[in-house]
């Protein structure tokens, strides 16, 4: 690879995915703690300004860090609609069929 685009990619790739396995039992101790909508609505938020970061972002180490932010933010944020589920749809066969669409 002469171009050293496929490290960057498979550091991308890594970077989105690690830290939702990684931060699992701290990410749901904060949704546990905190109001789930709150935290919720502040994962997105902070996601938005992220991504529009990375979407200017001119050196690979610079995409490579947004994109490690973007998965603890995806992480907290999938973890924040798997606690609503419960909340918003309390019979146990409509979870199911929101689940299955998530």
């Amino acid at each position: 690879d002469r171009t050293g685009l496929t490290s960057v990619v498979s550091a991308q790739m890594l970077a989105g995915l690690v830290p939702g396995i990684v931060l699992g039992g701290p990410i749901g101790r904060v949704c546990d703690r905190f109001r789930t909508d709150a935290v919720l609505g502040v994962a997105l938020a902070l996601e938005c300004l992220v991504a529009a970061a990375a979407a200017v972002a001119d050196s690979a180490l610079l995409l490579i860090t947004a994109m490690l932010m973007l998965g603890v933010l995806g992480a907290v944020a999938q973890t924040c609609v798997m606690a609503l589920v419960p909340q918003l749809f309390p019979g146990p066969g409509i979870q199911l069929r929101v689940n299955g669409v998530m």
